[in-house]
């Protein structure tokens, strides 16, 4: 992380929200809210309306007079909805301003307030000290007035529950009408069947894996057994019983998770294939110099060095093809070493305590409403979850875009993380008062800035609990209350903002748990994937990253986009086969848990300060990866989810090329230093010798190889297309020309049979035995999609030349983040696009369309070159790099 120079608050930075972000609202609030309410629109009266009307005919609105206690205002129950522009609008128009005050308060959405007789029982049945009750499966919130609950920590407020004791008033909320009305319900019914087994908790403000909830001392020690074994023990209850389980120590242990070789048979096959051919090729180049004698061509060996890795994808894909279709299919409907197809038991983790679970978020300049948003109901649902079956979430976004974006957007976003208890980092613009952002793509600074940040209030929080518990004569941290851990975090936290003297904007809860579950912005969780992260990580210690399969999360869906939807289920469709056979798991950058620990046993020093991802790669997820795998940790894959994690794709030709030209560098540049550097420091990079003399098993290397090859292959397609034609177009069939030499269309050929016919088939067959798609629906779906991606594939050369050139010749080259929605188009600026993005390209090839086509007509004899095996090779080349842009770009095809 970079050091920079001290830099002054800015007039138009980022507003820092203060220690007390919320207060209470009195009865002067009233007014106000009243007419912002009376100028709502009509449909967001008509969904009061029917809010309302649903919720008195559930009787959750009483009686005027309460059959046991004080004496209840009807006022104090209602519903309030915040409408699209943010505008409070409410029913009863007479509610009271104090139960308004506190729903805006809480930032709620969407809620209700109620009571009935079972409330005010549920009410009456907990004590004053009491934080929070567990009812069921559910835990809710428990306040003595309207203005303790108005100052709650935020992470207090994550069930969707309150009891407000003074007013015996439940508040039940959530994101729309129909879930909270479903909320409430839920609540309601557990309230009825577990009204008098309630078990008190204490709630931790900060919310962090060293506050987990804990009994109230005042209660007896029964209570002490029910809050360890976690609500979620219910769900276990019934499987044991469904399922008739024996509970002996046998079945509690979880199986043993085989090393499979299937992947190692496949992949040595592949390599006979590739040893075969080299081999025949050197019997041909000394068969040809011991008949005339001319050994001077046996230079031509080296050229099978560069060629075997070239040659290797292509034979395992063969190979591959025939394993899909004919192959077995146990390994992947199984849990490996390396793979989970199933998820974990419940009923062996009756007694986990379920560790704390951050979910760290990298953000940019995505759109609040339309990105960022989305992502978070679906976070805060699993967060919900996960604390419904006894654990602690909580999220924190690394946002990368807070302090460039306009105030008023930023402004936007501080209010909505405030309003949903996440925690947030930002730091400043890359040039800003000389702060440096490290790394050619961002993200992983960006990560490194946040988890730093956390590391210094770690640091600062140790030094004022030291201080504070001398202070107050204690030894033992057993004796420090939740409520004065979580001032004291708040004090740290403070202090380190202050510190960083303006670069850094950070509040809410920043602190890491015992795992990490790193998304994207563009992401669509399961619902129970923290828990089931929870229970795989505590099955295997060895584990540090469970890479989760991911579907697609599609915004436009547009052609591209469909098509790009469809590669990459194949793509993940592929993985998923060949790490069930026991190849490597792939580690992506998203979509994964993290063990924290193993994170920070592979940490590093730089600039001073401890980094956990690499800034000097483009691949920082391939670093990390390799970095915990040669200190013996495990990364596995997981499909159990059955594509219910999602992410985002693609929306445009134009991004899709980004990201090929992306991976295409960072390949180049995990393996070669820049040309400058190989008199001093050598052709290879440490990282790929690392990689080479690493532990890794060999066949998983070289499946690593040839996937690095493909970028190579790929990218030189067009030159040596062009080198190819002439040579052979002017020199075959003369002395100029060895007998060793192939032709392009040697190569072409197989390429389209494999990869355009073969492969689509086995494709096909692979998904109807896995029970994903019939065979002829998948068929006619790889048909259907072939043209898209023959012209992409073909078109892709140039890009992928450019992208490894610059790294060799060390040239900068940078990416943002891809594009998360739809940019302004129109024919106009789809024009404008292509010839700002291609314009190089197409200038260089027109010289080489009419040299073709001269060459081909109006050459002088002895110059034409009209031979098809030769032409037709570069044809299509030229031919996809002209098109792609132009039917891509405009969704043609």
């Amino acid at each position: 992380m970079s050091q920079p120079t001290v830099e002054e608050e800015p007039k138009n930075s980022v507003p820092r929200p203060p220690p007390a972000a919320r207060s209470p609202v009195g009865h002067s609030n009233g007014g106000s809210l009243r007419s912002q309410g009376a100028n709502s629109g009509a449909s967001s009266q008509s969904n009061l309306r029917f809010f309302h009307a649903r919720c008195e005919a559930l009787n959750w609105f009483g009686s005027s007079t309460p059959l046991a206690g004080p004496s209840l205002s009807s006022s104090n129950c209602g519903v309030f909805v915040k409408s699209e522009d943010e505008t409070p609008v409410f029913l009863p128009d007479n509610m009271s301003s104090a139960v308004l005050g506190l729903f805006l308060n809480l930032g709620i959405t969407c809620g209700v307030s109620m009571t009935s007789d079972l409330f005010r029982g549920l009410s009456n049945s907990v004590t004053t000290v009491d934080k929070e009750i567990s009812v069921g499966r559910l835990t809710i919130n428990v306040f003595n007035s309207v203005s303790e609950a108005s100052w709650a920590p935020l992470s207090s407020r994550t069930s969707g529950g309150i009891i407000i004791k003074d007013l015996q008033i439940m508040i039940v909320y959530d994101t729309n009408i129909e879930s909270t009305i479903s909320r409430g319900r839920a609540i309601e019914n557990q309230v009825y069947s577990s009204l008098f087994s309630i078990t008190p908790y204490r709630y931790s403000a900060a919310n962090s894996p060293q506050g987990s909830r804990t009994p109230d001392e005042t209660q007896s020690a029964i209570w002490d057994d029910e809050v360890k074994s976690n609500s979620g023990v219910n769900k276990m209850d019934i499987e044991i019983e469904e399922k008739n389980i024996d509970m002996d120590e046998e079945n509690l242990r979880p199986p043993k998770r085989p090393t499979i070789l299937t992947h190692s048979v496949v992949v040595t096959m592949g390599m006979m294939a590739v040893i075969i051919i080299t081999l025949a090729s050197i019997g041909q180049l000394l068969n040809e110099s011991i008949w005339d004698r001319n050994f001077k061509r046996l230079a031509l060996l080296v050229t099978l060095l560069p060629g075997i890795p070239l040659a290797s994808f292509f034979f395992l894909v063969t190979v591959g093809n025939l394993c899909q279709s004919l192959g077995p299919l146990a390994d992947v409907k199984s849990n490996s070493k390396k793979f989970s197809s199933h998820k974990p038991k419940r009923f062996r983790h009756r007694n986990l305590e379920l560790p704390h679970i951050t979910i760290q978020m990298p953000v940019y300049k995505e759109g609040l409403k339309g990105v960022i948003k989305p992502t978070v109901t679906s976070l805060l649902a699993a967060v919900k979850e996960y604390e419904r079956e006894g654990g602690t979430a909580s999220i924190f976004i690394n946002d990368d875009g807070l302090q460039i974006i306009p105030p008023d957007i930023a402004e936007q976003r501080v209010e909505f993380y405030v309003e949903n208890g996440i925690g947030y980092c930002a730091r400043p613009g890359h040039g800003k008062n000389g702060f440096i952002r490290k790394g050619k793509f961002k993200k992983a600074s960006n990560m490194n800035y946040g988890l730093y940040t956390s590391i210094l209030v770690e640091d600062k929080l140790s030094e004022i609990k030291i201080a504070r518990m001398a202070e107050l004569g204690v030894t033992d941290e057993d004796q420090i209350t939740l409520e004065q851990e979580d001032e004291w975090y708040a004090e740290a936290l403070d202090i380190v903002v202050k510190e960083s003297e303006g670069r850094t904007i950070a509040a809410g809860n920043i602190r890491i748990g015992e795992i990490i579950l790193i998304v994207d912005c563009d992401t669509k969780v399961p619902l129970d994937c923290l828990v089931m992260a929870a229970m795989e990580m505590a099955e295997s210690p060895e584990v540090a990253i469970i890479q989760h399969a991911s579907g697609v999360m599609q915004v436009v869906w547009n052609k591209f986009e469909n098509a790009i939807t469809y590669f990459t289920n194949l793509v993940y469709d592929a993985i998923v086969f060949s790490v069930g056979q026991g190849d490597n798991a792939p580690f992506v950058g998203h979509n994964a848990f993290l063990r924290w620990k193993a994170v920070q046993a592979v940490a590093f020093e730089e600039d001073g300060v401890t980094k956990f991802w690499s800034e000097s790669h483009v691949s920082e997820d391939f670093d990390m990866a390799l970095r915990l795998q040669t200190q013996g940790f495990v990364i596995r894959m997981a499909t159990y989810h059955k594509g219910e994690f999602k992410e985002g794709v693609s929306l445009t030709v134009f991004d899709e090329l980004t990201r090929w030209e992306k991976y295409a560098y960072g390949c180049s540049e995990l393996v070669f230093y820049p040309l400058y550097q190989w008199p001093t420091k050598g052709i290879f990079t440490p990282l790929f010798k690392k990689f080479l003399f690493s532990n890794i098993i060999i066949t998983s290397k070289i499946t690593m190889l040839a996937y690095i090859s493909t970028y190579y292959a790929l990218g030189f397609a067009l030159p040596l297309s062009i080198i190819n034609y002439f040579i052979y177009g002017w020199c075959h069939g003369t002395s100029w020309l060895d007998a060793f030499y192939q032709e392009s269309w040697k190569v072409f050929l197989p390429l389209v049979v494999i990869f355009n016919l073969i492969s689509p088939i086995a494709y096909s067959i692979m998904r109807h035995r896995l029970k994903i798609k019939r065979f002829d629906k998948a068929l006619l779906e790889s048909i259907r999609w072939s043209p898209t991606f023959i012209l992409f594939f073909g078109g892709i050369s140039w890009h992928l030349f450019v992208a490894l050139l610059s790294h060799i010749l060390n040239i900068n080259m940078e990416w943002g983040s891809t594009a998360k929605e739809v940019a302004a188009g129109g024919y106009y600026v789809g024009v404008d696009r292509v010839v700002k993005g291609f314009k190089w390209m197409y200038i260089l090839l027109l010289p080489f369309v009419g040299g073709m086509i001269y060459i081909g007509v109006w050459a002088p004899y002895g110059w034409l070159i009209t031979q098809p095996t030769t032409v037709v090779p570069l044809a299509v080349q030229l031919g996809c790099h002209a098109l792609m842009p132009i039917f891509l770009g405009f969704d043609l095809l």
